[in-house]
């Protein structure tokens, strides 16, 4: 893992914490099947569903590898391994009792993931060929990720704002007074579209990839990202003065997976562009279209759940109506009624005029034509794809689940009054310290910077000569106030510094390294009940909720009869 050159450590831990391996639920690789029959190659079942000897060993692998590999696998991990399996199948079980499989918002759902899935299978089999990550393109990365970049933008829903405000420029007409017109945000209005730094992956990729491109005053032609279109204007590049081979070779392995995310985005961009290009968009269609979805805004930012469409009040003839066309594709109204349905609400009510309507449009037509052309793809693996909608919407039963057993619990006010009387000590309002630092880009740096602390040198002159954040030197290095549990694994060892004291220099990732100096400290203390009330009331109902949920996937267990097949778990060929 890499520090970014512009990142204060209390972002970086909370960055960085993300991506320690953590054991989540466990999601097969190969998907557990339903079925009327147990073979042997079957390790445990409930109720419909078996756990084969290749679900479980594809499945302790994942584990095995998210871990770390510093897990003993024997026979005690491999009952856990299929005990998770099962208690996830026992709630998919209790959902169905229940029905809520069926209802018109479940349908809805499952629909939504198959369409998700067989999009990620036309990315799989038509874009990621093209995403190639060559040498060049890692050692670019890694620039990148030391490298940070001060940009402004202007902002547009679509591409004819976009250009317009291109051609504003290329009039004379300023940055920032564009901005002052744009943006109601007062801080982006006030500020000539200010963002700020950005490093490697805060961006939308498309922005970022440009940006990183650019030199210092330069301004680009508009750029098209997720959220519309930004003219980008890089004010400040700040590298990292020491690049190593060294540190390259040490992070490639962290390098290359982002490398390869960002090259993926780009190509289905890349496609979704070509495939729109080709597209001939009947314009005066789109605008009877939009003015129907003006008078009937209510209907159009609706869900429907039982329609399967949108049920939009049009003249008859118009459904069959094509609003987009090229060699071998068509997409009707009615086509866009049905895409509309399968588009979340919030997407829709993105569509503010005209021009951004035809752009959801094209981009509806374009996700209608990818699933065009996987669905009729030969090298489809069908069961694969079926068992990944199953078990992706197992999760939305699972989630479903969580929210019942909320329902299903009740904490009382003299419950919380009971806890507190009980175990008030345990309410504190943490220790907060207010907290300088320094980030330095070698150990050496370090240690020199904090020897000349020690002796006396002013902290905002070391901060200065040593620190790898520029930024940082208009604030003194200062991150203010914070909970000292923020500091993460350093917190034992900062729990009792006090104002003026020094402490480091600590090791923060590969060759970054972090010294602090305590400006202040706020001692923990007690809070008050009406203080602590709904931290007594969060921990009261997890604990309840967690008890209910055990409860009743035991219950459920015993009644679909789960079972492991202890003999042939154990009996598993495993290799590592």
């Amino acid at each position: 893992m890499i520090i970014l050159a512009g990142m204060s450590f209390i972002k970086l831990f909370i960055r960085c914490s993300r991506q320690l391996p953590v054991v989540l639920l466990l999601v097969f690789s190969s998907l557990a099947c339903t079925s009327d029959k147990t073979d042997d190659n079957v390790v445990a079942s409930i109720g419909g569903f078996e756990i084969t000897e290749d679900h479980f060993r594809n499945s302790l692998m994942r584990f095995y590898h998210r871990t770390g590999q510093a897990v003993n696998l024997n026979p005690d991990v491999f009952k856990a391994v299929v005990d998770s399996r099962i208690d996830r199948y026992a709630v998919v079980e209790f959902a169905r009792e229940r029905d809520w499989h069926t209802t018109p918002e479940a349908l809805h759902q499952k629909a939504m993931i198959e369409r998700k899935v067989y999009m990620e299978e036309y990315e799989r089999n038509f874009i990621h060929e093209n995403a190639i990550v060559t040498e060049t393109d890692l050692r670019e990365l890694f620039r990148r990720l030391n490298t940070r970049i001060r940009a402004s933008h202007l902002h547009a829903t679509h591409r004819e704002k976009a250009d317009s405000l291109y051609m504003r420029l290329q009039n004379g007409e300023t940055f920032d007074s564009l901005a002052a017109e744009i943006f109601q945000n007062r801080q982006l209005a006030s500020s000539g579209g200010d963002l700020g730094y950005i490093t490697v992956d805060e961006m939308d990729v498309a922005f970022e990839d440009i940006a990183y491109r650019m030199r210092q005053g330069e301004i680009s032609r508009p750029v098209k990202t997720s959220t519309g279109y930004s003219i980008i204007r890089v004010t400040d590049i700040v590298q990292n003065p020491v690049i190593t081979e060294t540190e390259f070779a040490r992070n490639l392995q962290q390098i290359r997976p982002l490398a390869y995310d960002q090259k993926r985005e780009l190509a289905l961009r890349q496609d979704m562009q070509e495939a729109i290009q080709n597209f001939r968009i009947s314009d005066e269609l789109v605008r009877d279209l939009w003015n129907q979805v003006q008078r009937q805004r209510n209907i159009y930012f609706g869900t429907h759940y039982e329609a399967g469409h949108i049920p939009l009040d049009l003249p008859r003839n118009l459904s069959e109506m094509k609003l987009v066309e090229s060699a071998d594709f068509n997409f009707s109204v009615g086509d866009f009624l049905v895409e509309s349905y399968y588009t979340p609400v919030p997407r829709r009510q993105a569509a503010t005029d005209f021009y951004s309507f035809r752009d959801q449009v094209n981009g509806m037509a374009y996700r209608a034509y990818a699933l065009k052309r996987i669905r009729g793809f030969e090298g489809l693996d069908e069961d694969f794809v079926n068992g990944s909608i199953d078990e992706t919407f197992y999760s939305y039963l699972f989630g479903l689940f969580e929210e019942y057993l909320d329902g299903q619990v009740v904490i009382t006010d003299a419950e919380i009054v009971e806890e507190f009387e009980k175990n008030g000590e345990y309410y504190m309002k943490p220790l907060e310290l207010n907290m300088a630092e320094i980030i330095t880009g070698s150990e050496l740096d370090a240690n020199r910077a904090y020897q000349r602390l020690q002796e006396g040198a002013p902290f905002d002159v070391m901060l200065k000569e040593y620190g790898i954040d520029k930024r940082a030197e208009q604030t003194g290095g200062v991150l203010g106030y914070v909970s000292v549990d923020e500091f993460g694994v350093l917190a034992p060892s900062l729990a009792n510094i006090e104002t003026g004291d020094l402490a480091g220099p600590f090791q923060v990732m590969n060759s970054r390294y972090v010294i602090f100096k305590c400006l202040g400290r706020r001692e923990a203390e007690r809070l008050p009940i009406e203080v602590a009330e709904s931290r007594i009331r969060e921990y009261l109902h997890n604990a309840r909720k967690s008890d209910l949920r055990d409860q009743k996937i035991s219950e459920t267990r015993r009644s679909y009869n789960a079972t492991i097949y202890t003999e042939k778990l154990n009996s598993v060929h495993i290799e590592l």
